[in-house]
C-alpha cells in the first residue's frame, strides 16, 4: 500500500492523496506536524511506495501515479494539453506557493507554535497576492471550463492549494464565480470526501468549508 506522509493543510500532500483516490488506489496517510520535526513545511508531502521506496516533489509523484494507474487520465492525451497541464502545476505548487499558500499557513498556523513567520502585513500581503492569481484562474476557468480539459494534475494542484485557503476563508469567493462554481464541482467529487471531513485540532475551519453548496 502507499503512504502520503502529510501534513493535514499541505497542498502537496492533499495533490497526491488526490490524486491516489482519483485512481482508486489503496494508500495510508502517515501524519506530519511541522512544529514538531526537522522535515521543511515545503517538502511535506511525500509518497512512499509499497516497496518502501520515498519520493518527494508533488509534481513528480502525481506523475507517477498517472503513468502507473492510467485511468482515469490525470494528464492529458495531446502532448500540447499535457505541457499546459504541467504549466499550470508548476506555476501552483512554485510561486502560488511561495506567495500565498505558504504565508497563510505560516501566519495562520505555524506562528501559533512558535515558528518564525513575517506578521500581520505578510498575511495582508499574500492575499492581496492572491487575487491577482486568482484572476487569472477566473479567466481561464470561464473560458474553457477548468485548467486545460476535464479533471487534470492541473485541476487537483489548484483544488488543493485552495482548499487549504479555504479552510480558513482565505478564498474571496465572490468575486470569482467561475472559480466558485469550477470548485464546487471539484470539492463534489467523491475523492475529496477525506479532506472535507479532516480539521486541524485548535483551528476551527469556516463554516462553508465542507459543504458542497457554499
Amino acid at each position: 500500500m502507499f503512504r502520503v506522509h502529510d501534513f493535514i493543510l499541505s497542498p502537496f500532500g492533499r495533490k497526491l492523496r488526490l490524486a491516489l483516490a482519483e485512481k482508486h488506489l489503496g494508500f495510508a496517510v502517515l501524519a506530519l506536524r511541522p512544529w514538531e520535526g526537522s522535515i521543511p513545511i515545503e517538502e511535506l508531502g511525500r509518497l512512499e511506495l509499497p516497496d518502501g521506496t520515498l519520493m518527494t516533489d508533488a509534481g513528480a509523484c502525481a506523475e507517477y501515479i498517472d503513468e502507473i494507474q492510467p485511468e482515469p487520465r490525470l494528464m492529458p492525451a495531446s502532448p500540447l494539453a499535457r505541457a499546459q497541464a504541467r504549466r499550470w502545476s508548476n506555476w501552483l505548487d512554485g510561486p502560488l506557493w511561495r506567495s500565498v499558500t505558504a504565508i497563510v499557513l505560516r501566519e495562520r498556523v505555524l506562528a501559533r507554535h512558535g515558528m518564525a513567520a513575517g506578521g500581520p502585513e505578510a498575511l495582508k500581503e499574500s492575499l492581496t497576492v492572491l487575487r491577482t492569481c486568482l484572476a487569472q484562474v477566473e479567466h481561464q476557468v470561464e473560458r474553457e471550463g477548468s485548467l486545460v480539459d476535464a479533471t487534470t494534475v492541473a485541476d487537483l494542484s489548484l483544488a488543493a492549494h485552495l482548499s487549504c485557503l479555504d479552510y480558513f476563508g482565505d478564498v474571496p469567493w465572490q468575486a470569482y464565480p467561475a472559480t466558485r462554481e469550477w470548485y464546487a464541482r471539484i470539492k463534489s467529487r467523491p475523492s475529496f470526501r477525506a479532506l472535507l471531513n479532516e480539521t486541524l485540532p485548535g483551528f476551527a475551519p469556516v463554516a462553508h468549508y465542507a459543504d458542497l453548496d457554499f
